[in-house]
């Protein structure tokens, strides 16, 4: 019941301002902050956890796992899959550490359900672990990583035997968010389309009654794709702008996918997904993990897309993958990898094969001609708009680079940070997107749309902590929509910033 409890919650958070008990501040703003991902205010859930986590950090409290959890599902909702990841892994560390089951088993069940389809034997492990702890609220949540699992193996049977057991779990502990999950899930693997239809309505409904309304808009395309034709094109269309205006870019991305599909993409259209993960679609179909064979190929197409069609030289691929080998023997590899890679971009062997990768004696390249790559398509979205802001096209201009800040559902590539060949591009779109999204708010917040530049302002934070201007803006916005007690905490966090930088800081707002 998200309603009553954040209202508890914010008493409790004035209870503990008024008496300087850090311990329960951290758990109210801990607790409020998973509502707030349900209801998709996920930038101020994301705020909640980092100010929580960093309580308990500092009176040394094992509770730091539970704003950890909580912030893995912010940011895999969010489409930061890279973030997530390592969010879970970190929470089952710490909840390891502490012995503590009832922070560990949805890390457990978080981290098997993102890799469901790169690593699912990985993924069965880590739910067959969770699921141990029969007695744990969350339970429900381990099958239905189990269910995901048989599915993306192609077991339909098992999954929907799965999809069973969760739903009975999950209704014995009046655990909605899990009905409403098992509900989906079992609707993925109903044989009859009407049965299929009128489970995701049921699923759709449950997260409108517990006013979910992510969920409410990620079942909704799901049922738009099933209708299929213009209906459900448009529902897909409508959930999508639903999602992205909640910042719920990860499930925004699949409805447009959905909406993409029912459109009829070309036969043969590849599209290449490169911010906050990776990701090839074929048809408007995700590529499996399981098709690439290994990480080489994977990591051979990011250093190509990185290069934005220049030629790289085989010897320079060569050295950045097998430094200090043979040549002769590295040489073997890479064909073997630049075959997989041609496989994955044309499995039906439609064209030749230079259509995709453009290859020579000496050099590679991607043409660009012939795939849609995201970080393209963003970069191109922001000049576009800037260029007709320029030009006194405003609304134009505005709506162009909304559109671009959606897309921008993280860093480039943010699985290989340490790898050297694509930090320029990944600096050059972070760089693109704190531009473009510091428009945006000063836009809305010029409108008297307050919370919105709010979100904003966050977002370009949490990829800029140290962007003053950014930091300013937030704390007045705060401060304008009454909220006064949290400005002030968030202008002692811009004064530690600039410290760090040492840098004096502006005065407080007035």
């Amino acid at each position: 019941d998200f309603g009553p409890a954040v209202d508890e919650l914010d008493a409790a958070l004035r209870l503990a301002d008024m008496t300087g008990f850090e311990l329960w501040r951290g758990m109210a703003l801990s607790n409020r902050a998973q509502i707030a991902g349900y209801q998709g205010h996920l930038d101020e859930a994301i705020s909640d956890l980092r100010q929580a986590r960093t309580i308990f950090r500092s009176i040394g409290s094992s509770l730091e796992a539970y704003p950890v959890a909580h912030l893995r599902h912010v940011y895999a909702t969010r489409g930061d899959v890279a973030l997530a990841r390592s969010s879970f892994e970190e929470a089952i560390r710490i909840a390891d550490s502490q012995s503590d089951l009832q922070a560990l088993v949805p890390a457990l069940t978080g981290l098997a359900r993102l890799l469901t389809g790169e690593d699912p034997d990985r993924a069965e492990q880590l739910a067959l672990r969770a699921g141990e702890a029969r007695t744990v609220q969350g339970r429900a949540g381990s099958v239905i990583a189990l269910a995901e699992v048989a599915l993306a193996r192609g077991d339909r049977e098992r999954a929907a035997a799965l999809a069973d057991e969760a739903a009975t779990l999950a209704s014995s502990r009046n655990d909605l968010v899990g009905v409403a999950d098992a509900l989906e899930l079992a609707a993925l693997v109903a044989e009859d389309p009407e049965e299929a239809l009128r489970l995701l309505e049921q699923a759709r409904q449950v997260w409108s009654d517990i006013e979910a309304p992510i969920g409410a808009a990620r079942v909704t395309a799901l049922i738009g794709e099933r209708t299929g034709g213009a209906v459900g094109k448009a529902m897909a269309v409508s959930a999508a702008k639903s999602l992205g205006r909640l910042g719920a870019k990860g499930p925004a991305h699949e409805a447009r996918r959905i909406a993409d599909a029912l459109s009829r993409p070309a036969s043969g259209s590849v599209a290449i997904r490169t911010l906050g993960g990776f990701e090839v679609l074929v048809d408007g179909e995700p590529v499996p993990g399981s098709v690439w064979q290994s990480k080489v190929a994977r990591d051979i197409l990011g250093m190509l897309v990185a290069s934005r069609g220049r030629p790289i030289h085989r010897e320079v691929l060569m050295d950045r993958l097998w430094p200090d080998e043979d040549p002769k023997k590295t040489a073997n590899r890479l064909s073997v990898a630049l075959a997989t890679i041609r496989r994955v971009l044309d499995p039906e062997k439609r064209h030749d094969t230079n259509h995709h990768l453009r290859s020579d004696s000496d050099a590679l390249s991607l043409s660009p001609d012939h795939l849609a790559v995201d970080v393209e398509l963003f970069l191109d979205e922001c000049a576009q708009g800037r260029a007709l802001l320029r030009e006194g096209r405003r609304a134009e201009g505005m709506a162009v680079l909304a559109s671009a800040e959606e897309r921008y559902v993280g860093d480039f590539l943010e699985g290989n940070p340490f790898d050297d060949w694509a930090i320029p591009l990944r600096e050059e779109a972070r760089t693109a997107y704190v531009e473009i999204a510091s428009t945006l708010a000063e836009a809305e917040r010029d409108a008297g749309d307050l919370d919105s530049a709010t979100r904003r302002y966050l977002r370009i934070l949490e990829r800029d902590p140290y962007h003053e201007a950014a930091h300013v803006a937030l704390v007045a916005v705060t401060y304008d929509s009454g909220r006064h007690g949290t400005a002030r905490r968030l202008y002692a966090s811009y004064v530690s910033r600039m410290a760090e930088l040492d840098i004096e800081p502006k005065p407080f707002p007035s």
